[in-house]
């Protein structure tokens, strides 16, 4: 909870850590700071979300709702734009969370059962959430086998369209083409 006397009229307390609040006179910091938070530049949290807003209200501080997807123009500009336009195209008027389905979309897992009482509807999230994974939409390094072979496709893809109606490409190394490009 942010202190009373500070004279800011915007709060950010990351949850767990009452040192962790950050004040802001300016909308519009407040806001990039929140989208920071809400792709991961702050590696501390264990969730997207794990953090609460706060705007004065006279001398007090009152806890502001949001909804994370307001901080962004567009599904693209989500940190993973499948997932989340998966899951809010499917889920989005489920009455769930739009915190937790944010989370979720993140590629939080743990966060499934607490996103609604109804088992089946927490069924098709699971399922939505291990078809996404299968396809790689959280993978982030080469480690992760569906993130090699998508980047295997595109650049495959991406040669077989540089190259099309061409002869100047070394048609044995596709690969060490792209990367010069």
């Amino acid at each position: 909870m942010p202190k009373n006397n500070h004279p800011a009229k915007l709060a950010i307390t990351i949850a767990g850590d009452e040192d962790r609040t950050h004040y802001f006179d300016d909308r519009s910091e407040f806001d990039d700071f929140v989208r920071g938070l809400l792709v991961g530049e702050d590696e501390l949290r264990e969730f997207s979300t794990d953090f609460k807003l706060y705007s004065k209200a006279g001398s007090e501080w009152v806890e502001v709702d949001f909804d994370p997807y307001n901080y962004f123009t567009d599904i693209d500009d989500t940190p993973y734009p499948l997932a989340h336009g998966q899951f809010l195209a499917h889920f989005g008027g489920a009455d769930i969370d739009p915190k937790i389905l944010w989370d979720i979309a993140q590629g939080c897992e743990k966060v499934i059962p607490f996103a609604t009482e109804s088992k089946s509807t927490q069924y098709l999230l699971q399922e939505k959430f291990q078809n996404l994974k299968d396809v790689g939409a959280w993978a982030s390094d080469e480690s992760d086998p569906a993130f090699t072979e998508y980047l295997d496709s595109t650049e495959q893809e991406l040669y077989a369209i540089a190259t099309q109606g061409t002869s100047f490409a070394d048609e044995d190394e596709p690969e060490a083409w792209v990367t010069e490009i």
